[in-house]
């Protein structure tokens, strides 16, 4: 494993005027296109799979367009720390337009009330209890919200027109209340991540690999050489080319049925349907080859990838046997030890910082201790969380929330999204996600033995601030964060400001696209999941606090959370122990499902490659795994620019869903 480069990006030239705003402007810029890509061509997202191909895409034109700009003229050339800067706001903020914010937010405000009239579970009394602020309109039969769910109708949608159709006063006035909440809790985690990073980077040596994908190819060239190690690498050229053709041929094969495909997918459901096989994931022999999670792989060590693709083989051994037993198991049912395996995970990472943690928390009490102990940054971040917590709490109390169930909930988000960061930066992988939410969770939990129908549709309602995470923008965020920090691993002094302000105009910039797309074509089109779903506002958890508290929900997470414990006190015990605990928690979770193969593919590879060449193929490696991310990106980016000429000539745009 190569460490990260220094990225410079503390120096005088990198947060400059001109990097910040191409990076607020490409912020801005990608999250518009993102929706409109995703909600009226419906086609595969520029944002929003298992890395970001848009920006991974936008990356390496940047870099070569200012290699050429330094040939011809160096002083207009961004320098480095420049051009991460601006690449690292767009990371940042790329997420805001997906399923991790505003596409889930904007039905979250609405729905709660049409399904007053549509659904199975008892909606009316949770919405009557929401506080109004929280919504553009409380009628189910109101114009605003017949119109959010099936558009305003072809005269009122045509041209510029539809821009004036859109109700803007309803909306703001709702928008402005979520975004007291959302910005406190996103600024408390940001402010902890920016703790954390010194630790995690400096102290504990975590790979960050999704953060070496900018930062070996914004390398600068060896004095004398057009092009930098990487893109002067075989490795990196064979594995692009690879992809390019796969891709190439699927795309065209969607437009030209004769051009023959290249299958990267398998698929064996006579092998599944043989008993007792049957009580295994259906993944474990359908599936496809993640192009960029094999790239990823090639970045982690040995270890992690064995552990995510072995502790998958696990659980499905352990399906068999339970079906065996008579106790068939679900997909639902492994992934239900969740919340305990990852709060052991949390406390498992606190410890092993704790001395470091001990000490940011005392420099918040002294200045001079903060002093003492180069821990100056780290105070003002510290005590910006504590305000930030102070707001977000504030916030959940004033919608209805009883203090104590707040706690929780802010606890919970923690957890959670604090979690997936550690995660991130262990095992590089933005497909993230964990299948409990924070305030359906608290309802599922505690039910009607505790909470009062104001503080149920409160916690079920703002659980649409942390309903997925998949590429979700406070973890691009950290990602962030290690690709612009200096060579102390802490974020350049003005870089959280920068994060923050990126992702406050792709905010502004992804809600006014998507209610114009929406009142155009109506949400089901847009956003069908996130309108159609009632997992989104937690119906199951109504569900279940209906009909009591589930305890067999604690037992569950227990089990979690002791083999997590075991696993990890086996990690820190003995070095030669080979099961990462992030590894584990990626095999009990929905994404494990997807990228096992991808991973044990990666690991084979990887394996064979240190075993016969010896670690100096470690570098070619790292280069052929750069060659896949880069490579399904441009080609991912191709076929989705073609779908908008297509769409925009008047055409029928094919949906290109390429290693997705």
């Amino acid at each position: 494993m190569s460490e990260l480069r220094d990225t410079a990006a503390d120096s005088s030239r990198a947060f400059t005027a001109r990097s910040v705003l191409i990076g607020l402007t490409g912020a801005a810029l990608i999250v518009a296109a993102d929706y409109v890509n995703a909600g009226a061509l419906g086609n595969s997202p520029l944002i929003g799979i298992l890395l970001p191909p848009g920006v991974v895409t936008l990356l390496v034109v940047a870099a070569a367009a200012n290699g050429l700009l330094r040939r011809v003229s160096p002083r207009a050339a961004l320098a480095r720390g420049e051009l991460l800067v601006a690449i690292g706001l767009i990371w940042a903020a790329s997420g805001v337009s997906g399923w991790g914010l505003v596409r889930n937010l904007l039905p979250t405000m609405v729905m709660p009330y049409r399904l007053m009239i549509s659904s199975p579970y008892q909606w009316e009394p949770v919405a009557k209890e929401l506080p109004s602020w929280l919504a553009p309109a409380c009628d189910p039969e109101s114009p605003i919200i017949n119109d959010f769910m099936a558009g305003v109708g072809r005269e009122r949608a045509e041209g510029l027109g539809i821009i004036s159709a859109v109700p803007w006063g309803a909306w703001v006035g709702a928008l402005a209340g979520w975004i007291i909440g959302i910005g406190a809790l996103y600024g408390l985690v940001l402010c902890l991540g920016a703790v954390f990073l010194r630790q995690w980077a400096l102290a504990e040596h975590l790979p960050f690999p999704s953060a070496q994908v900018p930062l070996v190819i914004t390398e600068p060239p060896t004095r004398g050489r057009a092009m930098n190690d990487l893109f002067s690498s075989k490795a990196f050229w064979m594995a692009f080319a690879v992809v390019f053709i796969v891709g190439m041929a699927s795309g065209l094969n969607a437009y030209y049925p004769k051009v023959p495909i290249i299958k990267y997918n398998f698929a064996f459901w006579g092998i599944w349907l043989m008993h007792p096989l049957t009580y295994a994931s259906e993944w474990l022999f359908i599936g496809s080859v993640f192009f960029s999670m094999v790239g990823i792989g090639l970045l982690l060590s040995l270890d992690t990838t064995f552990s995510i693709w072995f502790c998958f083989m696990l659980v499905q051994v352990w399906r068999i046997i339970s079906g065996l037993a008579g106790r068939p198991m679900t997909s639902w049912m492994t992934w239900e030890p969740q919340p305990g395996a990852l709060l052991v995970y949390c406390i498992m990472f606190l410890y092993i910082g704790r001395r470091y943690y001990k000490n940011v928390a005392a420099s918040i009490l002294s200045r001079e201790k903060a002093l003492a102990l180069d821990l100056m940054r780290e105070r003002r971040w510290a005590i910006g969380a504590v305000v930030c917590a102070a707001v977000f709490l504030a916030w959940l109390f004033a919608a209805g929330m009883p203090l104590w169930a707040a706690i929780i909930v802010m606890g919970l988000h923690l957890m959670i999204i604090v979690g997936l960061m550690r995660v991130l930066a262990e095992t590089g992988m933005t497909y993230l996600q964990t299948d409990f939410r924070s305030g359906p969770y608290l309802v599922e939990t505690f039910g009607k033995g505790m909470l009062t129908k104001k503080a149920t549709a409160v916690a079920l309602v703002t659980g649409a601030v942390c309903y997925d995470q998949r590429d979700h923008p406070l973890l691009m965020s950290h990602t962030a964060l290690r690709v612009t920090a200096g060579p102390d691993s802490r974020p350049g002094r003005r870089m959280l400001g920068g994060i923050g302000s990126a992702l406050g105009i792709a905010f502004i910039s992804a809600c006014a696209v998507g209610l114009i797309l929406i009142y155009k074509y109506g949400s089901e089109k847009v956003d069908f999941w996130g309108t159609i779903s009632l997992m989104t506002l937690g119906g199951n958890a109504l569900a279940a606090a209906e009909t009591g508290n589930r305890s067999g929900q604690i037992v569950i997470n227990m089990v979690g959370a002791g083999v997590m414990a075991v696993i990890s006190a086996l990690r820190l015990r003995f070095p030669w122990w080979p099961i990462h605990p992030a590894g584990y928690f990626i095999a009990i979770a929905r994404p494990g499902e997807r990228v096992w193969f991808s991973m044990m593919l990666a690991w084979a590879i990887k394996f064979a490659l240190l075993r016969y060449g010896g670690t100096r193929m470690a570098a070619f490696a790292r280069n052929m795994g750069i060659g896949f991310i880069v490579g399904e990106a441009v080609i991912h980016v191709f076929w989705v620019a073609v779908a908008a000429l297509v769409w925009l000539s008047g055409g029928e745009p094919r949906p290109f869903n390429f290693s997705c």
